[in-house]
């Protein structure tokens, strides 16, 4: 997906890739992580589509966010067991404290059927950050079983200070 702004003359693009999960060994495939702000510029389009992924929200390729920024991380997840599935996303500085940690479990929504896909948005509040550079993991797992593997997703973020500006255009058009 291709995002441009006339005013700043700016453009930037979203690539996404997703493995289908081999259905007969079982197991999930999760998707790459897109980024997007919680009250971000609305976007301009054609036709009501604001995202040829089905995205909740224009993600965005700009990793810096202001102090009053809410920075949204999405993922979908194709899985065919029929356990849930634990997301944790966990916000961690550059020296690796970590500095925000939620987690939530979600059932399989088609009990009915073996294959389901959950669509999972993270909303991490900015203004609890100090400025600075931060990692951002957004993870997946099976319930109950304490001992499976996640699979994740990381991004770097910067968190501005107060008084800076990010160079965010105010309009968006979505090819």
């Amino acid at each position: 997906m291709g995002v441009d702004s006339s005013r700043q003359h700016r453009a930037g693009s979203l690539f996404a890739t997703i493995a289908v999960p081999n259905y007969v060994r079982g197991g999930f495939a999760m998707s790459e992580l897109a980024v997007g702000r919680r009250g971000d510029a609305t976007p301009v389009v054609g036709e009501d589509r604001v995202s040829p992924l089905n995205l909740p929200f224009l993600p965005t390729t700009d990793r810096e966010l202001r102090c009053d920024d809410e920075a949204l991380f999405f993922v979908r997840v194709h899985t065919t067991q029929r356990s849930p599935l634990r997301f944790t996303t966990e916000v961690r500085t550059e020296t690796g404290d970590l500095v925000v940690q939620s987690s939530e479990s979600r059932d399989h929504p088609s009990p009915g059927s073996p294959h389901a896909a959950f669509d999972y948005v993270s909303r991490v509040p900015v203004a609890g950050l100090e400025p600075g550079r931060y990692q951002v993991t957004v993870s997946v797992r099976s319930e109950p079983q304490q001992d499976s593997v996640p699979t994740s997703r990381s991004t770097f973020i910067r968190v501005l200070p107060p008084s800076a500006t990010s160079d965010r255009p105010s309009e968006y058009r979505v090819p």
